[in-house]
């Protein structure tokens, strides 16, 4: 049995380990200083121009991963269909790592 939360937390960490893995490769080591928000700000300075329509949907993707851990009664949590979209999403964004990770250097 699957649970649409318990799903979108897994496509939600895919997506972050796959934007986490673009600053690694280059030497850099993301912290837990700034949480996962200072990835997505790093990731989007240097690829933003590039991919930004890609790795810009990681910014709903921890809003709504942040409300689905932490629920509220006027927070909803992930539905199955913004499951289904966070899966597609962190695809992307997978691939999209894949493709850069051998161009990037070391710093």
């Amino acid at each position: 049995m699957t649970t649409p939360v318990g799903s979108f937390q897994l496509a939600y960490d895919a997506a972050r380990k796959a934007l986490a893995s673009l600053l690694i490769t280059q030497g850099l080591r993301p912290t837990s200083s700034g949480g996962h928000i200072a990835v997505y700000d790093a990731v989007m300075a240097q690829f933003g121009n590039v991919l930004g329509d890609v790795f810009r949907r990681f910014a709903w993707m921890r809003r709504l991963r942040n409300t689905s851990e932490y629920p509220a009664i006027d927070q909803p949590v992930a539905s199955a269909t913004e499951t289904a979209q966070a899966q597609k999403y962190a695809r992307a964004m997978l691939d999209s790592a894949r493709r850069l990770i051998d161009e990037l250097p070391v710093y």
